[in-house]
């Protein structure tokens, strides 16, 4: 049985793009994170 190179370009592709979404979600909850962590001390300054 003959494998085509198109197939294994696709696979790439694919492993590709559910790394980048993986990297964005975590650069997202990163930022998410920074954030609360200046609302804190800016809560606590003010108190």
């Amino acid at each position: 049985m003959k494998k085509r190179r198109g197939d294994s370009l696709i696979e790439i592709l694919i492993a590709f793009l559910i790394i980048i979404i993986a990297i964005s979600i975590s650069v997202l909850a990163s930022s998410q994170v920074n954030q609360l962590k200046k609302q804190a001390v800016v809560k606590t300054i003010l108190s």
